[in-house]
């Protein structure tokens, strides 16, 4: 994060901090509006902050535009901490306790024992539109409302009693309830104006897009495992703020309390690769023409079997194949190339897509899933990173040409990549790997040609050695004056080598070719 982007965003923080102790402080015996917290949100976000949600990320998007406040897992520590960054919670904490009131006071809450959730955290999102996940961040229960003013945009909550049906393309979800790729059903509820309790932790959820202007604000706990790490001056701060951490008691209770977590199936069919990723690509262009959910999952079904299943059955053109859709989707299951370092060889042919099972050299999930960056907006893998990933999956998209080219580009683009400047980074990267490859090729064949001469020179080197051994037995045989090699060339005629040459091996078996040793002896008719 740049230093006059950080700089927005503190005074961002402080500024809402600032009108929300404000509204706080001359609220007296009234109650909070939702103008009140739509202006405090406005101002909170009026820099954009920005957030690496995972797997909850907008398919397509590296990140979120929003935040969470209170405590959280910041990625790569094991203790739980109020948040030190992007909301800072000493920039916050007001904001906090302003939510935290109106939540209170929407719901009637006035004891722990009435408050269902016991919130240790508040995520706050502006026009979220994210993946189908579940949640391996929450204990129990959650509360969930949306501000402004926005159309469409409902809560897609899990349900077989529902009607819309959504593809979740990866994994989600800690070990113990983990939710595997499928096509799942939904029913729709709307969270503007009122707050809505449910499960994220066993329900797969997403949010629809939506127009206009919606800040969502989800009250949830952390997870036992860290509960029971909190520094109790972090809890005593939360306290004040309005939040309800459990205690060690509580949080043994709550388990015991909250039965089996794996009781929602899995969708066990075996769909093609690419087939997911492919059909939520589509899904809402086909929806938008008039037809059910349900009914564009029937129609997405049909149009797969129509697309070409390689790039040879489309001309030579990788893109929207069979291959080309199962390469996203691999990529898609593995973004992250320091998540799994091994990374198999292209397949087949010189365009062909690498490919693994669903299951095949992932890393298994923690009993617990911590999914905040601390909201850094470059906490994610950088063009390179990920351009160099892409490559091994799309091998052809290193061709030299401007195809090529323009594949990476567009893979790219399904994962964020796709402003002008990342267009032009992406071009000369392409070169410099097209370079690397020429140079690497070169540097084969001079390394070849390098052992084929060692090779060459080293069949001289036996040659001459085994001429050497040859002419030490002659001198040994040599008793009678006039060697019986010698005796064989000249008792012919120069011509008649093969006869010679016979001679030669009946005399001295294992001796080199005759040929060889005229060069060694000088074995003519002229010489002494």
């Amino acid at each position: 994060m740049s230093r006059k982007r950080s700089v927005a965003h503190e005074k961002a923080e402080s500024d809402a901090d600032r009108a929300a102790a404000k509204i706080l402080a001359g609220l007296g015996d009234g109650l909070l509006q939702q103008s009140d917290i739509l202006r405090v949100l406005s101002i909170l976000f009026s820099a954009s902050p920005v957030q690496d949600r995972f797997s909850a990320n907008p398919p397509g998007k590296r990140g979120i535009v929003g935040g969470s406040i209170g405590l959280t897992r910041p990625l790569g520590k094991s203790l739980p901490a109020l948040k030190l960054k992007t909301f800072r919670w000493t920039r916050t904490r007001n904001v906090a306790k302003l939510l935290n009131q109106w939540r209170d006071q929407f719901l009637g809450i006035e004891t722990e024992a009435d408050d269902h959730v016991r919130p240790t955290s508040i995520q706050v999102n502006y026009n979220f539109e994210g993946g189908v996940h579940v949640d391996g961040n929450n204990l129990g229960q959650s509360h969930i409302c949306a501000f402004g003013r926005y159309e469409k945009g409902a809560l897609l909550l899990e349900s077989a009693a529902g009607t819309e049906q959504r593809e979740l393309v990866c994994k989600s979800g800690p070990q113990q309830r983990r939710r595997t790729p499928g096509v799942y059903t939904f029913e729709r509820r709307e969270i503007g104006g009122g707050i809505l309790e449910f499960n994220g932790a066993t329900h797969l959820h997403c949010a629809e897009h939506c127009t206009g202007q919606r800040f969502t604000v989800i009250w949830y706990s952390l997870p036992a495992k860290l509960l029971l790490k909190v520094a109790e001056t972090d809890a005593a701060e939360l306290r004040a703020a309005g939040f309800r951490p459990r205690t060690k008691q509580e949080v043994e209770a709550a388990l015991a309390n909250l039965g089996d977590l794996s009781t929602l199936p899995n969708d066990t069919y075996t769909y093609p690769d690419g087939f997911l990723y492919f059909s939520r690509n589509r899904r809402r262009e086909v929806e938008e023409s008039g037809v059910s959910s349900k009914e564009a999952t029937v129609i997405l079904r049909d149009e797969w079997q129509n697309v070409a299943k390689t790039a040879a059955d489309n001309g030579g053109n990788i893109c929207g194949t069979q291959q080309y859709w199962a390469g996203l989707e691999r990529l898609e299951r593995d973004p992250r190339p320091s998540r799994n370092a091994k990374c198999e060889q292209p397949v087949d042919t010189h365009c062909a897509v690498t490919s693994r099972s669903h299951d095949e050299s992932e890393e298994e999930c923690d009993a617990v899933v911590v999914e905040d960056s601390d909201n850094e907006a470059d906490s994610g893998p950088d063009l390179e990173e990920f351009a160099n990933h892409v490559l091994k999956v799309f091998p052809c998209a290193l061709d030299d040409s401007e195809a090529g080219f323009d594949l990476l580009v567009e893979v790219l683009g399904h994962f964020g990549f796709s402003d002008l400047e990342q267009r032009s980074r992406a071009r000369d990267f392409v070169q410099a790997k097209r370079q690397e490859a020429h140079d690497a090729a070169c540097a084969a064949n001079l390394q070849r040609q390098l052992q084929q001469q060692d090779a060459s020179q080293h069949s001289h080197v036996s040659i001459d050695s085994q001429a050497s051994s040859a002419s030490d037995q002659t001198e040994v045989c040599d008793v009678s004056g006039e060697s019986p090699v010698k005796q064989a060339w000249t008792s012919h005629p120069t011509e008649d080598v093969s006869r010679a040459a016979d001679e030669s091996k009946r005399h001295f078996p294992g001796a080199p070719p005759l040929n060889d040793l005229v060069e060694v002896f000088d074995l003519s008719e002229e010489s002494p």
